[in-house]
């Protein structure tokens, strides 16, 4: 990228250095749009591989071999069941997570069970290249913006924690290929680029619930920059590419997201939702806001505002005023969206895409103010300051790489003991908390069928001998021990195993006074991950 060069001999060589060590030039005419002369010879091979191994390092910062031996546990385990069950039964099974991810789980590697967590980290991956690309896109320190950015969206805490079974990688690698695209969009406007954002967002939205939020950002901004930079063909471009693009949307919504949303996904999340009046709701989101901090690697939230204000304001310096413009109306929207009881504010998972984008914004801030140190003292100075910042910032997120963030519920080393203990015959009556993830790890197909809650729940066929309470309150509880003891009583000789696990107070004091009057052992299971606690499962011989 070109320094643009200011008034002053002196400050001249300076920026010729800088230029000659980044190997290419950027020219925008009056229209806006770009010329840029192609890097060749190994330079250009030498700073993809480099992007390529930032990105890498994602496999290096999470602790890949513990992600790929711990059990599943509960929100992770009915995602995984989503490749257990046919391509029919796809949309009963994915009304918590966006299809098009659940159908990615279906390519992934099958050699281990826990192979799908690897999605997840891919995606981690490429929110770091899109980082980096929208980082190297301005016209700023050359190789440094890029490291800048693509190495803040790869050691931000809250992707740092994300080793789990969810989508929300997903979310932030969206977020920051709108930003790099509409970055890329207003250096060089052409109608070519306005249909890759476009379709990269429409993509998107089989992957992302957030894509829809980015959407309704991205591409009313780039209309209206380009509405107030007079350029009439330009904005009716846009306009038209918005209007489109916002009624796909619409459908993929109604068909494929919104039409299956149920009730009690709403219930869940109420707790995270606004205040209906003015003065509570900016107290809450304050308060929620504060308590995220950590996941920023910045503690302190007037140095965290500055930091993002000054990366707002470096991309509008480099003339990318849509690019400034979009996250905060994401953010705008998501709080509009909390207060209206249709987005949770505040919980880590949700805001994780927020998270990232804001410290990559933040980091572009920093490689700003090093190009002007560049310019304006020496090119050593400004990277020095870079690394300086950078440093700071990798002391303070060091506690969260190679973190162990995700919950043990070891149902699968219950399952293997169960499966490799009973007799035919024996009875195994399972939790619901723990239905899920036995589902994934036992050899028999479960069958899905709906339920409140995420959509759906496991049974099996009666000759599997294999039995699920699907509810938790107490009194299911006792109604299905009795009705599985009856059972016991019509097959002589059978024995009862009982798989518990994520099991909320009530639900355990439940089961220890149903099973108190009855003779049973309470079998201490080896965890299936050396280090990790033992679980344990009941079991209740024959003749009860």
């Amino acid at each position: 990228m070109r320094i643009p060069a200011v008034r002053g001999a002196r400050s001249v060589p300076v920026v010729e250095r800088v230029n000659r060590w980044a190997g290419s030039a950027t020219h925008l005419d009056r229209t806006g749009a770009g010329r840029r002369a192609r890097l060749v010879g190994p330079r250009t091979l030498a700073e993809a591989a480099l992007a390529v191994a930032v990105a890498s390092c994602v496999f290096i910062v999470h602790d890949v071999g513990y992600v790929l031996r711990v059990s599943y546990w509960v929100d992770e385990a009915w995602v995984a069941d989503s490749t257990r069950t046919s391509i029919g039964h796809l949309l009963l099974v994915t009304s918590a997570t966006p299809i098009g991810w659940t159908y990615l789980l279906r390519l992934m590697p099958s050699s281990n069970p826990q192979d799908l967590r690897l999605l997840p980290l891919l995606f981690a991956a490429g929110a770091v290249l899109a980082a980096y690309e929208l980082g190297r896109s301005l016209r700023l320190l050359p190789i440094v913006s890029g490291v800048l950015a693509g190495g803040a969206a790869l050691l931000v805490p809250a992707m740092l924690v994300r080793d789990d079974l969810k989508e929300y990688t997903a979310d932030t690698f969206v977020v920051l290929l709108a930003l790099a695209l509409v970055s890329r969009l207003e250096a060089a406007w052409s109608r070519r680029r306005l249909i890759i954002l476009a379709v990269a967002l429409m993509a998107s939205a089989l992957v992302s619930h957030v894509a829809l939020l980015v959407a309704a950002a991205a591409l009313p901004a780039v209309a209206i920059a380009q509405l107030l930079r007079r350029r009439r063909r330009e904005f009716l471009e846009a306009a038209v590419v918005t209007g489109a693009t916002g009624a796909i949307l619409g459908v993929i919504y109604l068909t494929l997201d919104g039409g299956i949303r149920t009730a009690s996904l709403h219930n869940y999340w109420k707790l995270y939702y606004l205040p209906r009046h003015l003065i509570p709701a900016v107290r809450t989101v304050d308060q929620r806001f504060h308590a995220l901090l950590p996941m920023f690697g910045i503690h302190n939230a007037i140095l965290l505002a500055v930091l993002v204000f000054v990366g707002l304001a470096v991309l509008v310096w480099q003339g990318r005023w849509a690019t400034a413009a979009v996250l905060p109306i994401v953010w705008f929207v998501v709080v509009a969206l909390g207060w209206a009881q249709r987005y949770p504010i505040g919980d880590l998972r949700k805001s994780t895409f927020i998270i990232t984008s804001s410290v990559v914004v933040a980091a572009i801030g920093l490689a700003g103010v090093a190009t002007l140190v560049a310019r304006h003292v020496h090119v050593v100075a400004g990277v020095a300051l870079a690394g300086a910042v950078a440093a700071l910032y990798i002391h303070a997120v060091v506690p969260y790489v190679r973190s162990h963030p995700i919950p043990v519920e070891d149902v699968r080393a219950q399952e293997a003991y169960v499966s490799a203990h009973a007799r035919p015959g024996d009875i195994v009556l399972v939790n619901d908390g723990a239905s899920y993830a036995y589902a994934y790890y036992a050899k028999p197909r479960p069958i899905v069928f709906p339920q409140a809650g995420i959509g759906f729940a496991i049974k099996y066929p009666t000759s599997d001998n294999i039995r699920v309470l699907d509810l938790r309150a107490p009194a299911d509880v006792r109604a299905g021990m009795a009705n599985t003891l009856a059972l016991m009583a019509k097959q002589p000789g059978a024995g009862l195993w009982i798989v518990r696990n994520h099991q909320p107070a009530d639900e355990v004091a439940a089961w220890k006074a149903v099973l108190a009057p009855i003779p049973h052992r309470e079998i201490v299971v080896p965890p299936s991950v050396a280090g990790e606690a033992p679980t344990t499962v009941d079991y209740v011989p024959p003749g009860r």
